[in-house]
């Protein structure tokens, strides 16, 4: 079996890291980093005559053992670029892609 060649969330973090606040519902704050992936594109509503295309925001987070879920309702507390003001979000969806991230979709909270 051939190892993983893809490049651990600790790169993508170390070049365009940003600081976040993680608060679950009901939970204690945990301060992270993250990192914008790009939007992915949903059509809403399927089956319907009409029809829009609606980016999501996408979050990477690093996996941090012990935390085994990041709930829907969490709010992530970041910028959306360097050097801009934190903005909250809410998470929508969440993902474990890879062994050492979450990936989540994130609403404007």
């Amino acid at each position: 079996m051939a190892d993983d060649l893809r490049p651990a969330i600790q790169s993508a973090l170390d070049a365009f890291g940003l600081p976040a606040v993680v608060t679950p519902p009901g939970g204690p704050s945990v301060e992270t980093t993250a990192v914008w992936l790009p939007p992915v594109t949903v059509d809403h509503p399927i089956g319907q005559d009409l029809q829009r295309a609606e980016p999501k925001r996408v979050l990477a987070l690093p996996y941090t053992p012990g935390v085994t879920s990041i709930p829907r309702g969490t709010v992530v507390v970041v910028p959306e670029m360097k050097d801009a003001a934190p903005a909250s979000w809410k998470v929508d969806e969440v993902d474990r892609v890879n062994p050492d991230e979450w990936r989540m979709t994130v609403l404007p909270a």
